[in-house]
């Protein structure tokens, strides 16, 4: 089944990027030699396509990089023309549904256009978030900014302990417009419910025309389920959480730390 694998998308966190947020020289050199052997490469995240270049280039793979998914599906990035396809944004009578429903919690409401974070208040640590992303973070008025803008996903920020006052608030709150899910113990994100990293992955196809059986996709949480459950060979790392676990072709024997990517490509593909 590898040899007919023509096309690579990995995610970023605890997959592809080791516990200090850096790719490891094995999984370098591997993804280098991908391109040598034509087989396109690319990054799959929630962050914007703009910042994720940046980080691309600083982890010394942008030029084995052929694409990138931003937005966890919602964006995707052609190296080789440099333009961006954004698939069913948010719009405002959405975004102030959402606005509206939330503004008395103890919450950071986030907004991405591009590299720049909008946020309804800015604290020491959101800051230092947006600069690890190599993002801009502006405060802004979101009330306003939502009168006019459509986004492509809104992050609910909020202190761990805080967080179970947004999960409260979220029993409450149906639209069939956008849906919500949590990211992790500090973020809740609502994106258009069309939109998830199988989705993205269908307009991968589309975009290349490859077929879905000719991909090879890498992941460890639930939101790469769609993704990991739609391709030709799914392999999750072995530090995934155990629904991803369930649903993949392969279980990697080693974790994000020991260079679980590059190690598979070495024995499999290259």
């Amino acid at each position: 089944m590898e040899s007919m694998i023509t096309l690579v998308v990995c995610d970023l966190d605890e997959t592809l990027l080791n516990e200090e947020k850096q790719i490891s020289v094995t999984d370098r050199r591997a993804i280098e030699q991908l391109k040598d052997k034509g087989i396109l490469f690319g990054v799959i995240s929630g962050h914007p396509v703009e910042s994720t270049r940046k980080k691309l280039r600083e982890w010394k793979i942008e030029d084995s990089t052929s694409f990138i998914l931003g937005m966890n599906g919602g964006t995707l990035y052609d190296a080789q023309t440099q333009k961006i396809e954004e698939y069913h944004k948010l719009k405002g009578d959405v975004l102030q549904r959402i606005f509206h429903h939330f503004q008395d919690v103890n919450c950071i409401l986030q907004f991405y256009q591009g590299d720049v974070r909008y946020v309804s208040k800015s604290t020491q640590r959101t800051r230092n978030q947006a600069d690890s992303f190599l993002e801009t973070e502006v405060l802004a008025d979101v009330e306003s900014l939502i009168l006019t803008e459509s986004f492509n996903k809104v992050t609910l920020y909020a202190e761990s302990n805080r967080m179970p006052e947004v999960l409260e608030k979220m029993i409450t709150f149906k639209d069939p417009d956008c849906m919500g899910f949590l990211v992790d113990p500090n973020r809740f994100e609502f994106s258009d419910p069309r939109i998830n990293k199988g989705y993205g992955l269908k307009k991968l196809c589309q975009h290349y025309g490859v077929a879905m059986e000719h991909i090879l996709a890498f992941g460890n949480a639930t939101n790469d389920i769609p993704m990991l459950s739609t391709a030709g060979i799914g392999v999750c790392v072995q530090n995934a959480t155990d629904d991803v676990k369930a649903i993949c072709d392969v279980i990697s024997p080693y974790t994000n730390d020991e260079s679980a990517i590059g190690n598979y490509l070495n024995e499999n593909l290259l």
